[in-house]
């Protein structure tokens, strides 16, 4: 399997609405377990920063309501299908 990075932007972003326009239920769906997944992180590395002594309380909140949102989003959705995506690549930035 090719890694993500391989494709073009243009390419990738044809694939989604290519998904979208399929079944857009599935999409939604992975879409928000992703946000959650994201989110969760973010908020643990401006938690790690805090403690280290940088002033990142608004951040954190601010991260913390859209972390709320989306959790209450995927729990309305528990028990619903989702479109998984097969990746294989590192977290390099």
């Amino acid at each position: 399997m090719l890694p993500l990075s391989f494709f073009s932007p243009h390419l990738l972003h044809l694939c989604l609405c290519l998904a979208l326009y399929a079944n857009p239920t599935l999409l939604t769906n992975s879409k928000i377990k992703n946000k959650v997944l994201k989110l969760e992180l973010f908020s643990l590395l401006l938690e790690i920063e805090q403690a280290q002594g940088q002033d990142r309380t608004e951040d954190i909140a601010d991260k913390q309501k859209k972390l709320a949102n989306n959790i209450k989003i995927d729990e309305d959705a528990a028990g619903d299908a989702s479109q998984s995506v097969d990746f294989q690549g590192d977290s390099a930035p």
